[in-house]
């Protein structure tokens, strides 16, 4: 869980960085956001489709 409260700050950040029209560098790594590791992949890379999400979960 702590990884994904710092994911949501990094993206407010970088929100608010491409609103204002600066550029952003975040904190964490790639492969440590909660978003990049916690989502299915396949074997290249690509997003799985048949994962349940949401309400299907």
């Amino acid at each position: 869980m702590f990884l994904k409260y710092l994911d949501d700050i990094e993206q407010e950040r970088q929100d608010e960085a491409e609103l204002e029209g600066r550029d952003y560098a975040p904190t964490l790594p790639t492969a440590m956001r909660w978003k990049t590791w916690t989502s299915a992949k396949n074997e290249d890379g690509s997003d799985r489709k048949d994962v349940l999400t949401g309400e299907d979960l």
